[in-house]
């Protein structure tokens, strides 16, 4: 018997606003409950302690697909354009997404 395990996701986004963060986590939902998809999301593991690069290499790693939620703080952040304490997650994520492009071009975009 096969099973087809749902495709992994995972979201990398700014915390531009609560708002902003409210309809992330709204998305995130809304892909697990209505499209059957595996999602990572960072507010569902946020009470647990644990060392954050580790756990978003392990999530990007892991992933089937990466949905960024370009924002303009996202893309502020993830160009280098804010200060190196300010978004620090994203700065991380967007890095760790941007070397296989960077090293693999045509295979990134397919």
């Amino acid at each position: 018997m096969n099973i087809i395990k749902p495709p992994r996701v995972f979201i990398s986004y700014a915390y531009d606003s609560e708002r902003h963060k409210q309809q992330v986590h709204e998305f995130a939902c809304f892909l697990r409950a209505e499209g059957g998809v595996d999602v990572r999301f960072d507010l569902w593991d946020a009470n647990r302690r644990q060392d954050w690069s580790v756990w978003i290499v392990e999530q990007v790693r892991e992933a089937d697909f990466v949905i960024v939620v370009a924002s303009p703080a996202y893309k502020c952040r993830a160009e280098g354009g804010a200060g190196s304490s300010e978004g620090r997650g994203v700065q991380f994520e967007a890095a760790l997404l941007r070397d296989p492009a960077f090293l693999q071009p045509y295979a990134a975009s397919r």
